[in-house]
């Protein structure tokens, strides 16, 4: 279909005007929306022109979809999103005369209502750099996907009780009777294994970390980076600096669920030369296992870091976090953190 309206996405998909890429396939292509609804909105445009959803060749929408759909998982990996938002404007509204869908990082409460989308900038170029960076790298290869219909994964969070045995042993015998019920017994028997009541889970424990943790502590490190500074491979310098801080007045925390360490942070405790030398805390390096976000894990951190800091006669906890974890600045709110200053820095 023609167009009289000059294509903005052309000139990105030729390599001639910058984007921020995030995927780059046979002829589907996805990159960051330079306003976006929120840090890590992308766009998934097919490379080849095409105006209107009428004029896509066959299977060209379900590859648009299947782009769209790993892109929503690695913005959940790489930013902490809860959600997705889908949309696709056809002739009517559509700011751009080339097929194009919006995949937008969700989480609760963050302000988006119906089709009302205000919309932002990045703080800079480099902002955008690192949020495309993390999302590339948090993508799935296309093989690594479930098969179509496969029912979706859910990790195990705890071993199978006494109970859920014998209910398998039940469920295997009812396979030899009848099929479609041992299906379905057995549907609900494994996913009551992998993800059991809350009651029945292990609280969390948090202590002080142990030089045997490094590498427990690195995997989480790696996991919850957006950049690529962490090695888990090697934990000796992990380990060193567990042994440094602990050595000190600080404390490097581990939060443990079941005897697995799923979470840490480190607690910098030093005198201010402000506030009359008061004692000052500062917390750094919150993260939670990917798997285990949203269970709590964070805030009993948190809130032992903080009783640490009190205890040790501080008039002040502080932290900073990096300016694209939107849900992490609202989880620092929520906790009665308050975002008062600038942080800056530079590195060498």
């Amino acid at each position: 279909m023609s167009n009289s309206r000059p294509c903005a996405f052309d000139p990105i998909i030729a390599g001639t005007a910058p984007a921020h890429m995030v995927l780059e396939d046979t002829d589907v292509v996805a990159f960051l929306d330079a306003r976006p609804v929120f840090p890590g909105h992308t766009l998934v445009v097919p490379r080849s022109h095409y105006s209107t959803v009428a004029e896509l060749p066959d299977g060209l929408p379900g590859r648009l979809w299947e782009a769209g759909a790993r892109i929503a998982a690695a913005q959940r990996v790489a930013l902490d999103a809860a959600g997705t938002f889908f949309g696709l404007n056809d002739v009517i509204s559509q700011s751009v005369p080339h097929v194009h869908l919006h995949v937008v990082p969700r989480r609760a409460r963050d302000g988006l209502r119906g089709f009302f989308w205000p919309r932002q900038r990045y703080v800079d170029d480099d902002q955008a750099a690192a949020v495309a960076a993390a999302i590339r790298r948090a993508l799935r290869p296309t093989a690594d996907r479930p098969a179509p219909g496969a029912p979706p994964s859910h990790p195990a969070t705890a071993p199978a009780t006494a109970a859920t045995t014998t209910a398998s042993a039940a469920t295997t015998t009812a396979a030899a009777a009848t099929t479609a019920a041992a299906t379905t017994t057995a549907a609900a028997t494994s996913a009551a294994a992998a993800c059991p009541p809350m009651a029945a889970r292990s609280p969390v424990v948090v202590r002080d970390a142990r030089p045997d943790d490094a590498a427990a502590v690195a995997a989480i490190l790696s996991g919850g980076s957006i950049d690529d500074g962490e090695d888990p491979g090697d934990p000796t310098a992990y380990r060193a600096a567990i042994e440094a801080t602990s050595s000190g007045p600080g404390a490097v925390l581990t939060a443990e669920l079941a005897g697995e360490v799923v979470g840490v942070c480190q607690l910098l405790l030093f005198r201010h030369i402000q506030h009359r030398g008061g004692r000052c805390a500062e917390i750094e390096s919150m993260h939670v296992a990917r798997e285990h976000r949203g269970g709590g894990i964070g805030s009993a951190l948190l809130s032992a870091a903080v009783e640490r800091a009190r205890a040790a006669g501080c008039y002040r906890v502080q932290l900073t976090s990096n300016k694209v974890r939107a849900d992490a600045h609202r989880f620092y709110q929520r906790h009665g953190f308050v975002a008062s200053h600038e942080g800056f820095k530079l590195y060498f």
